[in-house]
């Protein structure tokens, strides 16, 4: 049974948090459910593993979008976005993109996080 719109992002976005908590210098401030205009949050980058204010590097804005796909064999994936979210990544720096594929297994789902850098 296909899910619906809100579980797929909220699936999503936690696949995104949950990688990102796992690493030693990044840190996520992703928001759920929300209402920003093309953007998601952010990812906080540190020059060590003590992540404190004397060791931020930047930041990065990010944009999570879920695709619910049971088959992972593409060697390239698409995404539509619309021109004004591209237009406002520009303007503002650059943004990366996670597309999340959520494939069901039985019980338990089955994530693929891609990612791409999106620069001005």
């Amino acid at each position: 049974m296909p899910l619906d719109s809100k579980t797929i992002e909220t699936l999503a976005v936690n696949a995104v948090k949950d990688s990102i908590i796992t690493t030693d210098f990044l840190e996520q401030y992703i928001a759920e459910n929300d209402k920003e205009p093309s953007w998601d949050g952010f990812v906080y980058i540190y020059g060590n593993k003590k992540k404190t204010k004397d060791t931020l590097e930047g930041r990065m804005a990010v944009q999570i979008k879920g695709k619910e796909c049971d088959n992972h064999s593409k060697k390239e994936i698409s995404y539509s976005m619309p021109k004004s979210d591209l237009v406002n990544y520009l303007n503002d720096g650059g943004c990366i993109l996670f597309v999340v594929y959520i494939g069901n297994s039985g019980l338990t789902k089955k994530f693929i996080i891609l990612y791409l850098h999106l620069l001005s």
